[in-house]
């Protein structure tokens, strides 16, 4: 019956209703239109004066809207985009169509995105959408470390922009960030928009900014000195960041209470073993212990909320996010494959950060895991993809190890096998040493060099002509050949500027019988933390200053540590707060 109604339509066939839409004229049968909108229900139930008119003005539509609304009551089939999607809900709703809202609704939850998410999140205000509403600010408030780089920012009003600002939640790199945007959105449109500026600056919290971006960078801006109440706020700014404690602002202020969502700078520690003193002076070694992190501009170490995985094996930061794999088959009877799993640190669900297994992240290999070498799993990290080698299956058939490795693509989000790996890229036993300079993959075996670009493929190189760019890489590939306990492999004497680097490295570590730390890097600093010293865990940081090219003490781990993995990354301040 559908059918045979629509082709009525298409022929002209029984129309009596024409509905116009600007210049556009588009035919109906007025029973089809009263039983799919409850719109045209209500005129053709009632006595209007459109009740027994021939036509009917819709000119506050558009006529594509109209169009496609009207083909949905005939066929029940709509086929939305997200250059449709804007008009069509403006029709079904005005029309009031049974479920095309909903289908509206459902269709831009499912396609939130950077591109797309303003615009949603207005839409949605718009036709009282609130579930909808919610979940776009959220995923606003979420990534607004990239939206705010983004156009489409500066074309929002300022009831929308100063919302934002006031929000607790508001994910941001640092406050400055804010007072950029709010300049750059001021003067998008600074005829118009002047008159806002000292509201939405008031909405930041400057007293949470460094005290020289203030003097140097807020105060010299001149729509500053157009008003007296913005200069106020950065004098009294001022006078909280040079004396906190004696400032008039309480500290618990809005303007001075950290955002939930601010990004911190921390350090995380996972996996290896700890170690518990009991009354009786015993010592007991603890294994699975949960995950830190250590903030790094307030010196306090914090527990990761939610359990890590059990084992892990390698850690790193992608793409703005923590990583910690995993191997190891969930059925013990499956012996003909191995696998991994790659779990990051959620900072953003609903009910707190959790450690979860994301799409795509779990890697199936063949072979059977083998526990004779004592190599394994390598992982590097590039800005465009994440490389892992692995040793450890092995063929029963041929009784030899096979060696694979793969390349996950962030922008594609798949893995990619990689061939052609050189003959003797695995030495022995040992594990050797990856590290990563730009673009390029470098796996280290004493002084063979293997080399891999995406785009020149393998090639094989002497240590001594490695593209060292600054002595931070040296001293950090130094450490971990020699001081981690996840890297076996060993460096050669070093030459030339390299021998400077590493002789005084080698006559400053404060503790050169230590095992078993770990080691990141952060602006250049180097963090020696834990390890192994005498056969007993140690619990101290130590910080490598590459500017004053000292050592230091730096602070003292909640309980002793060894074996473990950390990288740098950024934490949400709700992560990590006290």
């Amino acid at each position: 019956m559908l059918q045979n109604l629509k082709e009525l339509r298409d022929t002209g066939t029984l129309c009596d209703i024409t509905l116009v839409v600007g210049s556009r004229e588009i035919f109906a049968h007025r029973a089809v239109l009263a039983a799919g909108s409850r719109y045209f229900a209500s005129i053709y139930r009632s006595d209007y004066t459109e009740t027994h008119a021939s036509r009917i003005e819709l000119g506050s539509l558009d006529a594509g809207g109209v169009e496609t609304v009207v083909q949905y009551i005939y066929t029940g089939v709509i086929k939305l985009t997200l250059g449709n999607v804007h008009v069509v809900l403006a029709a079904a709703t005005h029309l009031d169509v049974l479920h095309l809202k909903d289908y509206c609704q459902q269709f831009l939850s499912d396609n939130i995105s950077l591109g797309t998410c303003l615009s949603v999140w207005a839409v949605a205000d718009l036709y009282d959408m609130d579930e909808l509403k919610v979940q776009a600010l959220k995923f606003i408030l979420d990534n607004f470390t990239k939206i705010i780089t983004m156009e489409d920012v500066l074309e929002l009003p300022m009831e929308r922009l100063l919302e934002l600002l006031l929000k607790d939640e508001l994910f941001v790199d640092k406050e400055e960030a804010l007072f950029e945007l709010v300049v750059k959105w001021t003067k998008y449109d600074v005829v118009n928009r002047r008159a806002t500026f000292p509201k939405l600056l008031a909405s930041l919290r400057i007293p949470l900014m460094e005290l020289e971006y203030v003097i140097n960078n807020m105060k010299s801006e001149p729509l500053l000195n157009e008003f007296p109440e913005c200069l106020s706020l950065t004098d009294e700014a001022v006078s909280y960041l040079m004396r906190p404690q004696l400032s008039d602002l309480p500290p618990t202020g809005l303007n001075t209470r950290p955002r939930l969502g601010t990004l911190k700078d921390v350090i995380v520690v996972c996996g290896g073993q700890s170690e518990a003193v009991l009354e009786d002076g015993s010592r007991w070694t603890i294994a699975n212990v949960p995950a830190l992190a250590y903030v790094i501009d307030e010196d306090r170490w914090v527990d990761l909320k939610g359990s890590p995985p059990r084992n892990p094996v390698e850690m790193f930061n992608l793409s703005d996010t923590v990583y910690v794999a995993s191997r190891g088959n969930h059925d013990l009877r499956d012996t003909s494959t191995h696998r991994y799993r790659f779990f990051c640190y959620n900072t953003k669900m609903e009910y707190g950060a959790r450690w979860v297994l994301p799409q795509g992240m779990e890697l199936e290999l063949p072979g059977v895991m083998s526990n004779m070498m004592r190599g394994g799993v390598l992982t590097a990290v590039t800005p465009q993809a994440m490389f892992l080698l692995d040793t450890l299956g092995w063929n029963s058939a041929t009784r030899s190890h096979l060696r694979l490795m793969f390349c996950f693509d962030t922008i594609t989000k798949r893995w990619q096998q990689l061939s052609n790996l050189p003959d003797d890229l695995i030495v022995g036993y040992l594990k050797p040493l990856v590290i990563t300079v730009g673009e390029d993959l470098y796996i280290l075996n004493g002084t063979t060099v293997f080399k891999y670009n995406q785009s020149l493929g393998w090639t094989r190189d002497s240590f001594y002509s490695l593209p060292w760019h600054d002595e931070v890489t040296v001293l950090q590939t130094w450490l971990k050949a020699n001081y981690s306990g996840q890297h076996y492999g060993t460096l050669p004497e070093s030459s030339g500027d390299l021998m400077d680097i590493t002789a005084r490295i080698r006559r400053g570590f404060p503790e050169p019988k230590l095992e078993g730390c770990s080691v990141c890097v952060y602006k250049k600093d180097i963090y020696v933390i834990g390890g192994l010293k005498d056969y007993f865990m140690v619990d101290t940081v130590y910080k490598y200053d590459c500017k004053e090219q000292q050592w230091h003490k730096l602070c003292k781990l909640p309980t002793p540590r060894s074996c473990a993995m950390c990288c740098y990354a950024k934490l949400p301040y709700k992560a990590v707060m006290h």
